[in-house]
């Protein structure tokens, strides 16, 4: 967008020669230069302190480069036309569009495919269907004291709640009492996600990441045991 808009500005400028000192013109440049020095500024800032902080990670190292690329791009760009600086043009042009399209075309391969993608959202949804359900398995197990044999026993007309479906088949999710206090839930996804043990205790402290919901492609059980020691049955008053 930048790179189209300046050529445009730079084509009306050779038709109309007389633009080219216009009072609101270089107004605007001296403000975009200001602009992005400041950007410029701010953004080096940003990476020093993350710096003394020892908190530099790839994504933040990324989000630096990418910015100070864009505002060093507009800030050389637009000083130069202030000082009528002769550069070569075309070749500032297709070398910013040369670097864009390489990081697209690298986004997309890091990322994948729109339906890749999709499907990953998918994945995603799924698991987080199945941690909701998990929570209300434990909430109905403090309230009652044993695990239902069935998700619609966990259906509550007055809170609303509803077990959620699978979003790609509508089906109802697999649940299956095992014990006392253990319970498995399954569900059929997309892609690979990570392979690991797909037993652990339910802890209070679960900070609900993917951490113990490793899954393949295809059907996937997850195994759970409730300690009673974390999660233990409320009296009946």
């Amino acid at each position: 967008m930048f790179i189209w808009v300046s050529q445009f500005l730079r084509k009306d400028i050779e038709k109309h020669p007389e633009k080219k000192d216009l009072r609101v013109r270089r107004w605007l440049m001296y403000l975009t230069v200001f602009v992005a020095g400041l950007l410029i500024i701010g953004d080096l800032v940003a990476l020093i302190r993350n710096f003394l902080e020892g908190d530099l990670t790839t994504r933040f190292i990324l989000k630096v480069i990418t910015i100070l690329f864009i505002a060093t791009s507009a800030f050389w760009y637009y000083l130069a036309e202030l000082q009528e600086k002769r550069y070569p043009r075309k070749a500032f042009k297709w070398t910013v569009m040369a670097i864009v399209a390489a990081v697209i075309v690298y986004g997309f391969v890091l990322a994948g495919s729109p339906q890749n993608q999709r499907l990953v959202r998918l994945d995603d949804q799924k698991v987080s269907h199945l941690q909701m359900i998990q929570d209300r398995l434990i909430y109905y197990w403090q309230q009652k004291g044993g695990l239902p044999t069935s998700l619609s026993e966990l259906e509550d007309p007055i809170s609303g709640f509803t077990a959620p479906t699978d979003p790609q088949t509508g089906q109802q999710y697999e649940y299956q009492r095992t014990g006392a206090k253990n319970f498995q839930l399954c569900a059929s996804f997309n892609l690979f996600n990570s392979i690991g043990d797909r037993t652990s205790i339910v802890r209070p402290d679960y900070p609900y990441a993917h951490g113990n919901w490793f899954h393949g492609a295809g059907r996937a059980c997850f195994d759970r045991a409730i300690d009673e020691s974390l999660y233990p049955v409320k009296p009946i008053k």
